[in-house]
């Protein structure tokens, strides 16, 4: 009998061992599943702790009879264990900084050092606490002791890894629901501008039905206003021309007054030598004038022909052909009317009739001037008037279908603004609530589970 209860209690000792093998095994997989958990993080974080919860009851259920451990053993006992669960924390900090640093980095590099360093820091003190707990135990522990000392162990290191892992998943879910309340912002802003739109096209519906409007008044007014723009614009050209005529007249009179001196008799032999002097020029004049009425002539011809056409060129060869004999009949002209100057002692031109030759020209030259600009002005006024009524024509025949597609585009960017309003606010109060969501969460935290001990 005796050694029947032997066997069945190293039977009961291997079936425990295999229990906790099988269930350490459970273990692994509930914190693989916990490292992947995503979107689905809140249950699979909850499946894992249930997991680790079955491990720690069966572990409870393999625990042997109780002892009582020296008060010294307990102390050291507790003063590691104060100290594996200080260090756990400082490791998920140092993680928590790393993940906020671009890797590949140098001080991704250093942080990466200062986690390696926290997490040797952090195996030491569980050996020693996993040490300081089995000299509690007693001297010679069974496997069951053992086995149980080895899955508390792996219990507390799950709990720095679920305490890790959640915050992670937190950090993670707060990012998402970031970008999920950035997004809804930007959703707000287009539905917001696309309103705006509407509400301006709405607006604006009638501006061009106004603008055409006012185009006709305009055109209306312009050619109300013509016959006396016109009138006006005639009675500054006729003033000019006038002035032009009057220019003349005083040109042709200076010009008179000093033909009249020229042509008083002279007196004695100088009569005689003038009469000479005047054949002498008139017949000058005579060849000259021939000679330039023959040049003008053939420009004439020539402007009747492209240039660079076979005519255009043989015109122009006959007119260059007359220069030299004109430019010496215009010399001769001039050689000729110098001789009529009087000589020093007998009676000169007078300077006043000379000087008034020379103003009267310049007054008809200006004058001149005026007359064309003043033409030009009367055609233009002409113009203006006429294309006015053109103007009032065309937009008169389309005011009609302006105002009727004014009037529905108005219709319909009021239907679709009213629309469009409704789902702004609908954007705007979901956005309001993802804020909030958000900042709930960033103040509460992220409280990370922990797995319990027996």
């Amino acid at each position: 009998p005796g050694r029947d209860k032997v066997d069945a209690g190293k039977a009961a000792v291997a079936a425990a061992l295999k229990n906790i093998e099988d269930t350490r095994v459970q273990y692994q997989k509930a914190m693989t599943a916990l490292g992947n958990a995503k979107a689905a993080a809140p249950k699979q974080i909850a499946d894992a702790e249930k997991a680790v919860a079955a491990v720690d009851a069966d572990i409870a259920k393999l625990q042997p009879g109780k002892f009582t451990p020296s008060p010294e053993a307990i102390a050291k006992v507790a003063t590691l264990q104060k100290t594996y669960e200080a260090i756990a924390p400082q490791l998920e900090q140092l993680r928590a900084a790393r993940a906020k640093l671009k890797d590949g980095t140098p001080d991704f590099a250093r942080a990466t050092a200062a986690v390696q360093t926290k997490k040797d820091e952090l195996a030491k003190a569980e050996a020693d606490l996993a040490a300081a707990k089995a000299a509690t135990a007693g001297a010679a522990p069974t496997e069951g002791e053992k086995a149980l000392a080895a899955a508390k162990s792996a219990l507390d290191a799950a709990n720095a890894q679920l305490t890790a892992s959640q915050g992670g998943v937190a950090r993670w879910k707060r990012a998402q629901l970031y970008q999920t309340v950035f997004d809804a912002k930007q959703t707000v802003a287009e539905k917001q501008a696309k309103h705006d739109d509407l509400v301006a096209t709405a607006k604006d519906a009638f501006r061009q039905v106004e603008l055409a409007k006012q185009g006709i008044v305009n055109a209306e007014k312009t050619v109300a206003d013509g016959p006396k723009n016109i009138a006006e614009k005639e009675a500054a050209l006729t003033k000019v021309k006038a002035e032009a005529d009057a220019a003349a007249s005083e040109l042709a009179k200076a010009e008179k007054a000093i033909a009249d001196h020229k042509a008083k008799p002279p007196e004695g032999k100088l009569a005689e030598e003038m009469k000479v002097v005047a054949a002498e020029v008139d017949t000058a004049r005579k060849k000259f004038e021939a000679l330039d009425a023959q040049r003008n002539k053939l420009g004439e011809d020539r402007m009747k022909f492209q240039p660079g056409t076979p005519e255009y060129t043989k015109i122009n060869e006959a007119r260059q052909a007359l220069k030299p004999a004109h430019e010496a009949a215009r010399l001769a002209l001039e050689a000729a009317q110098t001789k009529q100057v009087a000589k020093p002692g007998e009676s000169p031109v007078p300077t006043e009739l000379t000087e008034g030759v020379k103003k009267a020209e310049l007054d008809a030259k200006i004058a001149l001037k005026k007359v064309a600009p003043a033409e030009k002005s009367v055609a233009a006024a002409q113009k203006e008037i006429e294309d006015a009524k053109k103007q009032a024509t065309e937009l008169k025949g389309r005011i009609a279908q302006m105002e009727k597609d004014a009037v529905k585009t108005k219709a319909d960017a009021e239907k679709a603004a009213v629309a469009a309003a409704k789902e702004l606010d609908v954007a705007k109060a979901a956005a309001e609530k993802l804020r909030a969501q958000y900042e709930a969460g960033k103040k509460a935290g992220a409280a990370p589970a922990k797995l319990s001990q027996n």
